[in-house]
């Protein structure tokens, strides 16, 4: 007779986990009205937590460590993955993301003549703490952790590959003014995140934020961190640099709930050259290892 309790466990924390969704939705709907501050401070613990990644034995998808480095973010020491050898394909996940979820595009760029580096951010996957603290991140620890990886090859790269937030983090890197940008012949945006707004916008939907709450959350989080929100908005910061950018192909699947595709085709129209190819049933995170995508990546980063 099979055991039932493994399935009833499953079910007893499927239901706890969609009752303190439910309880959550209810406390920012009710702060909004009578304590938006602290409601925004609860948003900003959101804002910036990063899940959990699962146990490596559930990353790992069966792809090798292949020769590990290790690289300074901020002081953040970061092991970075390279298979093969010929022009550099960097290969950047997106929040709350891990490297080995671009497993089934090592070989094919390897096959293609191509050296392909990988790696964690800090706070994501097998990564310490970053300049956020423990279990928490933001655009600019992926964004400087392209830019330190970038520095650290002291080269000019193929191409970039890059997931959602990782996308953003990319532009983010390859416009950098602070530092040396990143340098780079192409790049694949998988259902880039365009601007925070529409991120914002996503939250708002999920988690029931008030105007009043995310207004007060935003403008807290650029005071604590000295950053301006709207330096996270890649269409005029694109506009502005279209000379130094790489020839760019978007990849995005129209059935995206957390990344809307419109996004990709704004962002295209102020990118000189820029080509969107969409799909469809695969959404946010199936995109990135659907065979169409590895075909259309190594196709585009070929030498």
């Amino acid at each position: 007779m099979p055991n039932p309790l493994p399935q009833l466990r499953k079910q007893l924390a499927r239901g706890t986990r969609a009752a303190a969704f439910t309880g959550m939705r209810l406390g920012f709907g009710i702060g909004e009205w009578v304590a938006p501050g602290l409601s925004a401070r609860a948003a900003q613990k959101l804002w910036l937590s990063v899940p959990a990644a699962p146990p490596f034995e559930r990353r790992n998808r069966g792809l090798s460590t292949g020769d590990v480095s290790v690289v300074e973010v901020g002081g953040t020491p970061v092991r970075v993955h390279s298979w093969g050898e010929g022009p550099a394909v960097l290969l950047v996940h997106g929040w709350s993301g891990w490297y080995q979820q671009y497993a089934v595009h090592v070989q094919p760029l390897v096959d293609a003549g191509m050296r392909v580096l990988a790696w964690d951010a800090p706070s994501h996957g097998e990564t310490g703490p970053g300049s956020f603290g423990r279990g928490r991140s933001g655009i600019t620890d992926l964004r400087d952790a392209v830019l330190a990886v970038g520095e650290w090859l002291d080269e000019p790269v193929r191409g970039v590959v890059a997931h959602s937030g990782g996308a953003m983090a990319s532009v983010l890197a390859l416009l950098h003014d602070g530092q040396r940008p990143l340098q780079a012949e192409k790049a694949v945006l998988l259902a880039p995140s365009v601007d925070v707004t529409d991120m914002l916008g996503l939250l708002k939907g999920r988690l029931h934020w008030g105007d009043r709450t995310a207004r007060l959350m935003l403008s807290s989080f650029e005071r604590e961190f000295d950053l301006d929100m709207g330096d996270f908005n890649l269409i005029p910061a694109v506009e502005a640099h279209r000379r130094l950018l790489p020839e760019v192909l978007f990849l995005h699947d129209v059935d995206d709930p957390e990344t809307p595709v419109e996004g990709a085709h704004r962002l295209a129209a102020v990118w000189p050259g820029a080509r969107v190819e969409t799909s469809s049933g695969l959404g946010h995170h199936r995109i990135l290892w659907a065979d169409r995508t590895v075909k259309r990546v190594v196709e585009f980063l070929a030498p």
